[in-house]
């Protein structure tokens, strides 16, 4: 019951996850009558893997596999991608070397200078911003401050709870879309 409330944090972990539950419950099972023992077994078992289950319903890292798709479908000739941090660039090659691609150096950035200057020569500038790793980075709306001199995305797609993908047309291309 505790894990439909808090599927994540201490209460998951201390009661159900631990060994010494695991431990704990296997005592607990040899002092059952010996009939009993198999069904006991199977009980804890199925509602250990019940406790699972809102645990992994709950998006608990960012999703760069989704956001490594996406770019990997959308991404064009030409097109730049603007990041925050380059760690974003790493867990989608992470994830799109699995499909035999990846992401050179040549299509990303963090300068948001090359950015403008690749979007006023008509290139399409895709900036990703999102969470990598444990560390205190940026916020959205600081992000959002930094590209400011980009404009106005003309699409803007949230992936997840952690990731937004904006992308903004340059000048020939904006025509074609």
């Amino acid at each position: 019951a505790i894990s439909t409330i808090s599927p994540v944090w201490m209460p998951r972990y201390t009661l159900w996850s631990a060994a010494p539950f695991f431990i704990c419950a296997g005592l607990g099972i040899t002092l059952v009558p010996r009939r009993l023992q198999v069904p006991a077994v199977a009980t804890v078992g199925l509602l250990a893997a019940l406790n699972l289950h809102p645990y992994y319903q709950d998006e608990t890292k960012p999703r760069w596999d989704l956001a490594a798709a996406d770019l990997h479908t959308d991404l064009q000739p030409g097109d730049l991608l603007l990041v925050d941090d380059p760690g974003a660039v790493h867990m989608m090659n992470l994830y799109l070397r699995r499909q035999g691609a990846h992401l050179p150096k040549t299509v990303w950035t963090q300068n948001v200078q090359q950015a403008a200057a690749a979007l006023a020569a008509g290139h399409r500038v895709w900036a990703i911003h999102g969470r990598v790793g444990q560390a205190d980075h940026e916020n959205k709306a600081q992000f959002l401050t930094q590209i400011a001199s980009l404009g106005q995305p003309s699409a803007e797609q949230d992936i997840g709870l952690d990731i937004v993908l904006l992308r903004f047309n340059g000048l020939t291309t904006e025509a074609a879309d």
